[in-house]
């Protein structure tokens, strides 16, 4: 064959990747028809406070137009923002399968999960 390079082989048997594929649903969904909005929320607390517990902070306050949320920072320096402090970055994402959000819907919704980690999980929101 006079290959010069390294050569992979994969054998599957279809038979048993169907009998798998038959215990597990798939299930898809429409795209949205509008579209999301996304906010940053920076959160400075005690280091012993994870982030299962803001998650679950923010879901609740965040019902029915928050869809998701994701950590993309944290960030801790004992001089830049105190000892036994750590600093959460998260965006959070919003939509509503029925309407284009408007900025004042959104604004409310950030201002009670703001409110709700800072009275709860006693956080200081970074500006």
């Amino acid at each position: 064959m006079d290959i010069k390079g390294d050569v992979f082989y994969a054998n599957f048997n279809w038979d048993n990747i169907l009998i798998a594929l038959k215990k597990h649903k798939v299930t898809f969904n429409d795209l949205p028809k509008y579209p999301s909005v996304r906010r940053d929320l920076t959160l400075i607390l005690d280091k012993t406070i994870n982030f299962t517990d803001v998650n679950k902070v923010i879901h609740k306050e965040g019902k029915p137009i928050l869809q998701e949320t994701n950590l993309f920072d944290i960030f801790e320096d004992e001089q830049k923002i105190g000892a036994d402090k750590k600093s959460y970055s998260i965006s959070l994402t919003f939509r509503d399968d029925k309407k284009t959000l408007k900025d004042k819907e959104v604004d409310k919704v950030m201002q009670k999960v703001m409110t709700s980690c800072e009275t709860k999980l006693k956080a200081i929101i970074r500006k």
